[in-house]
């Protein structure tokens, strides 16, 4: 049984402008063996939009390298989706919103020996900006129950250009580093 999820992205302007974030939870009834199968049953754009970059089957490509090279260096073995102890799944998604700022000029204290007393006036101006974030989740599930043993998300900025491999593969690195079989 193939386990769905739904990836529903969110965030503020807040996380965008601190880097990106990562959190990981792991479902310990669910044993994950050293030396378990895996099948990576795929990924999905998901989201109100779907963004260019991330349509690229060559990004899909080097998101499915970084996963199979991650799950290879922590003991796991590929093996056919019918038979694979674990399937992988994997989802991505930009998130666009506008936030409005709003700047105050021309404000300042008169003091008596200039025009008057009391605080000058100012213009107050408030202005859209879009703000895009990006997101994925990687999910380890357990082929007979359909039950995740382990779920990894990443928010981020998104840049205006496709990530190369080094960048997918650092950030595949950083979600899946709680992944500890036999554990």
């Amino acid at each position: 049984m193939r386990h769905l999820s739904t990836l529903i992205l969110t965030g503020t302007l807040a996380a965008a402008a601190c880097g990106p974030s990562y959190s990981a939870d792991r479902d310990s009834s669910i044993p994950v063996p050293a030396g378990a199968t895996y099948a990576l049953i795929g990924g999905a754009n998901v989201g109100e939009e779907r963004d260019p970059n991330l349509q690229s089957g060559i990004v899909h490509q080097r998101i499915q390298n970084a996963i199979k090279s991650e799950m290879a260096a922590k003991g796991f073995k590929e093996a056919p989706e019918a038979t694979a102890d674990f399937h992988v799944r994997y989802f991505i998604g930009i998130k666009t919103s506008t936030v409005y700022n709003t700047t105050t000029t021309g404000v300042g204290y008169r003091g008596p020996y200039g025009y008057g007393w009391g605080w000058g006036g100012g213009m107050t101006t408030t202005y859209p900006t879009e703000v895009s974030e990006g997101g994925g989740v990687i999910d380890l599930v357990q082929r007979t129950t359909g039950k995740t043993a382990y779920r990894a998300t990443y928010k981020g900025d998104t840049p205006n250009s496709p990530p190369n491999q080094e960048k997918v593969d650092n950030t595949v690195r950083t979600m899946l580093k709680d992944l500890k079989p036999g554990a």
